[in-house]
């Protein structure tokens, strides 16, 4: 109530100045302009601070911990993928030791760190789940 009350008189104010600046002569609309742009600035202003504090609060911190991971995750699976289709395409079947090697060499090539235990453990699934795609489509 006392914000609606004060707005009130800020507008009263704001007409009596205009009223006062009518008689001496002064162009009335140029400063209302001034005073709306002046307006619209500070709502602005304070939109630009809630979207700031709205961005480090939450979007930030969802990016660096639900994002990133998962991004990362997604791509070291996609590239592992692909590294145990290449090694069953060049080596063939019945050499997996020489298999996982070569999906392991061409996943080092690519820069991803093969000491990791992620990264031999995203090999393995992939390599299970291919086994699994050959054994439905009938090819083992």
């Amino acid at each position: 109530m006392k914000r609606i009350l004060a707005v009130i008189l800020g507008l009263m104010m704001v007409l009596a100045c205009t009223s006062a600046l009518a008689e001496t002569g002064i162009d009335t609309g140029a400063v209302l302009t001034q005073v709306v742009i002046w307006v619209l600035c500070g709502v602005l202003t304070v939109l630009g601070a809630v979207f700031t504090w709205v961005a480090k609060a939450y979007i930030i911190p969802w990016v660096r911990d639900v994002a990133v991971p998962w991004l990362t995750q997604h791509q070291l699976l996609e590239a592992a993928k692909v590294a145990v289709e290449y090694a069953e395409a060049v080596v063939g079947r019945l050499n997996g030791e020489a298999k996982l090697k070569l999906a392991l060499e061409v996943l080092k090539d690519k820069g991803w760190d093969i000491d990791s235990d992620a990264v031999v453990q995203a090999v393995k699934a992939k390599w299970l789940e291919l086994n699994l795609a050959q054994v439905g489509a009938g090819v083992k």
